[in-house]
């Protein structure tokens, strides 16, 4: 199973591998180590760990498989995509044999969440988009729009990091009037086969070819067959339908549950980041942790509901003591209102009801209790809300 976990600076000789085959000649006739002299290369690695720095790596067992990074960079040491001082600008590279799984597209949503959560508005990137059409669809589909190109002709692209709020009357469908494409159900992988991209260049630098073990840039599949939009919010009259959380749905997690904290006083408090993204991997493979969610039309979640499995000493109402707890019920501001709450949580009890977990509680909020109370929790004297299992389900 392929996990994605916070870039540290451990993992800083993966990032640099990731660097020097951008500066990869497609004759390959410029050794890699040449381009740890190119300043415009070792910009985007050097004293990995400032401020600014965020990152991801695609892990598979112990071996590193993909990597997606932001950084800050400064108007006199620009990027190929520089905007200004206060937009990162993003790197992505994933190992030729974890190509075409949907694993690139998992690393860039993942960075748009991460970079929300510590309170990044936009990110740029730059893509050759005359050699690269796939890549640069793909980029659309997250929402990443052009504004300008380099004196190498290559695009400079940007996205805001949170999932816009639908328009009224939307159906939700991504630009182009197409649904966006969204990642597989399944725990075991990430994404599903579909059309590789061809070699990826870096603005101004050559076509990337030389490398067979990491190509930075590119992105993974576009699906050329993208799932319904009934089942996305606001498309047409029924009501949101949620999905079952995978392991590339953390970093939208960790942005879900930073939005839940705002207004408790403990927003920015961000040290619970990486914990979180290595425990949701760990509880998802054991089985302990589950988690829901509602994605947009671009296939990033919006809304979300994450429950945690235990043991209690047997007692009326749990003979064999199987309990849960469900928290991280969340919603972006700008989807509230909608029915996102009811149906993650909803779908995430049916699938408690159904493990056998026969008592399953929750804390709630004074708007949130009639909600819950419609779902069958009631208050309990511990002053968390308690819901047992149905009889016969």
């Amino acid at each position: 199973m392929v996990v994605l976990l916070a870039a540290s600076e451990d993992d800083v000789a993966f990032l640099r591998d990731c660097v020097l085959v951008e500066a990869a000649f497609p004759s390959g006739t410029r050794p890699p180590t040449d381009a740890l002299a190119d300043d415009h290369i070792v910009r985007y690695i050097e004293g990995w760990g400032r401020p600014g720095d965020l990152g991801l790596v695609a892990w598979s067992g112990h071996d590193p498989v993909g990597a997606a990074w932001i950084r800050l960079l400064a108007p006199d040491r620009p990027g190929y995509g520089f905007v200004d001082a206060t937009t990162p600008e993003l790197t992505v590279a994933v190992v030729e044999q974890h190509r075409g799984r949907g694993l690139g597209r998992a690393l860039v949503a993942g960075i748009l969440d991460l970079a929300a959560t510590h309170g990044q508005p936009q990110v740029s990137l730059s893509v050759a988009d005359a050699i690269n059409p796939v890549a640069v669809g793909l980029y659309r589909s997250l929402g990443f729009a052009e504004v300008g190109r380099d004196e190498g002709g290559s695009l400079t692209m940007i996205a805001a990091t949170v999932p816009a709020a639908p328009g009224p009357g939307s159906d939700s469908r991504a630009p182009g009037g197409h649904p966006g494409p969204r990642l597989g159900p399944v725990v075991d992988s990430i994404g599903t086969p579909a059309i590789d991209p061809g070699p990826l260049s870096v603005a101004g630098a050559p076509v990337l070819q030389s490398r067979p073990d990491v190509d930075p840039h590119r992105t993974g599949p576009v699906d050329t067959h993208p799932d319904p939009i009934s089942d996305r919010p606001g498309a047409g009259p029924g009501p949101p339908v949620a999905r079952a959380a995978t392991v590339a749905d953390g970093p939208a997690l960790v942005r879900l549950r930073e939005v839940m904290f705002v207004g408790d006083g403990m927003e920015g408090r961000l040290g619970w980041v990486a914990p979180f993204l290595s425990a949701w991997a760990d509880g998802l493979v054991s089985g302990t942790w589950q988690a829901t969610v509602v994605d947009d039309a671009r296939g990033r979640p919006v809304a979300s509901a994450l429950s945690v499995r235990g043991a209690a000493p047997p007692a009326p109402g749990r003979e064999r003591g199987r309990t849960a707890h469900i928290g991280s019920v969340a919603t972006e501001p700008g989807w509230r209102r909608r029915g996102c709450a009811r149906a993650v949580v909803t779908s995430l009890v049916e699938v408690l009801d159904a493990d056998g977990v026969e008592s399953t509680t929750l804390n709630a909020t004074p708007d949130g209790v009639p909600l819950y109370a419609s779902l069958g929790f009631t208050p309990s004297p511990a002053g968390a809300m308690r819901r047992p299992r149905p009889a016969g389900s």
